[in-house]
């Protein structure tokens, strides 16, 4: 039978429409850009502005060198690579540039809120290095070990970031454990790209060696990713004889990537000038306020969360004193209309089909304008779910969730609504 893709796609909008999504990995792309440059992947043009192996590549070469532009202001960068395709890749990209082969790397650990792509062991950058990583310390990183760790280690690279871990993260003092063992920073800000732009957290484009970060997690732009540089643009790593920036360039290009998708490039442009505005700023100070209301209620209502709150879009609540697990909380929640996802928490002793954690994130509703009445009640029906609501319970949560959706429906903007 084949299959009818405009009546998907119109069903996965409409889905979309009558859901809360409380994913802390996604944001939104809005349709003015989702719309943009449609006619530019077509284009094939590898390399870089001015450096084509094609012809005909002056005005994607104009593209491009509008959204490194872009991407340098935004972030206050003295570089900017905007071809990756995903922050996975902009991540291996610059491990290739600038390790060797069999090189330590220090991470955070993946069951304490890492990334698969910082070197846990499915990953191909733990069959190409020598990964080693430091946990949290209370549910939260203590510097102190991570210093030891690195002193032990004397790690090549240090990566800092994380995909679970609500609390803001001191690039400075990573910076200086990095210098005191000679290894380059890596910070990767996929998760908080959005606030850091909007001056609402550290920046660490100026403590890094080097930034990266996904451009559809908080940047409300298309999926891909970004490759930054600060004041250490132009040093030359130990045993390398090119700067940073030219060293990633040709990692990214042509070391793991071909042509790169110029509608992507051209939609990130636009993505990033509007991260530089002050209806920008206000969407990221809602996601803040949202968190924080959806935290301070969990914590009103008895449930544990991971570090006890939040700093940023994200709230890790711990299950493993409740009687249900991650998957089960995911499951109910999606009945009545509700997207979170279920997580590990540091120290978890169940898999990652299960879980003793869920994880939340405010980009979204944020972006749908929601005030704190809603978020609150959406947060005392997480509660109720956790605590076993009855099927009447359930029915009456699913009822309250359709009109937070037709209040504010996804079209909505920030700006329409502060």
């Amino acid at each position: 039978m084949r299959v009818d893709l405009d009546s998907l796609t119109k069903k996965t909008r409409e889905y979309a429409q009558e859901t809360l999504s409380l994913q802390a990995a996604a944001s939104v792309l809005p349709d003015h850009i989702a719309k943009f440059a449609w006619n530019l992947s077509e284009v094939t043009a590898e390399g870089y502005p001015g450096f084509r192996f094609h012809s005909g590549a002056d005005l994607v070469d104009d593209i491009e060198n509008l959204c490194i532009d872009s991407a340098k202001l935004a972030f206050n960068a003295n570089y900017a690579n905007v071809q990756a395709l995903s922050c996975s890749m902009a991540n291996i990209a610059t491990y290739s540039s600038l390790l060797d082969v069999g090189d330590r790397i220090l991470s955070l650990d993946l069951k304490h809120g890492g990334h698969l792509s910082h070197g846990a062991p499915m990953s191909m950058a733990a069959q190409l290095y020598e990964v080693h990583t430091y946990p949290l310390q209370d549910h939260v990183i203590d510097f102190d070990l991570v210093r030891d760790r690195a002193r032990s280690v004397r790690p090549q690279l240090i990566i800092c970031g994380a995909s679970a871990y609500p609390r803001s993260i001191c690039y400075k003092t990573f910076r200086e454990i990095a210098d005191e063992v000679g290894a380059l920073l890596l910070a990767d800000i996929s998760h908080v790209s959005g606030l850091v732009a909007a001056g609402l957290v550290q920046s660490p484009i100026d403590y890094a060696h080097v930034t990266t970060t996904s451009t559809y997690k908080q940047l409300y732009g298309p999926r891909g990713g970004l490759i930054l540089a600060g004041s250490d643009h132009d040093l030359v790593p130990l045993n390398k004889r090119k700067p940073i920036h030219q060293l990633i360039d040709r990692g990214l290009f042509p070391g793991f990537q071909g042509t790169p998708d110029f509608r992507q490039i051209a939609q990130k442009a636009l993505a990033l000038e509007e991260a530089q505005t002050k209806e920008f700023e206000q969407r990221m100070k809602r996601v803040l306020r949202l968190a924080r209301i959806l935290s301070d209620t969990f914590r009103g209502q008895g449930l544990d969360m991971i570090t006890g709150g939040t700093d940023t879009h994200m709230v890790l609540v711990d299950l493993s004193n409740e009687r249900v697990k991650g998957n089960e909380v995911e499951s109910l929640l999606e009945s009545i209309g509700i997207l979170v996802n279920r997580n590990l928490i540091p120290n978890d002793c169940l898999s990652p089909n299960v879980t003793s954690g869920v994880r939340f994130g405010t980009n979204i509703v944020a972006y749908r304008g929601l005030d704190e009445k809603s978020i609150q009640d959406i947060a005392q029906i997480v509660v109720s779910t956790i605590n076993e609501a009855t099927p009447a319970m359930r029915n009456e949560h699913k009822q309250i969730v359709d009109s937070i959706c037709r209040k504010f429906p996804l079209n909505q903007t920030c700006a329409d609504v502060v």
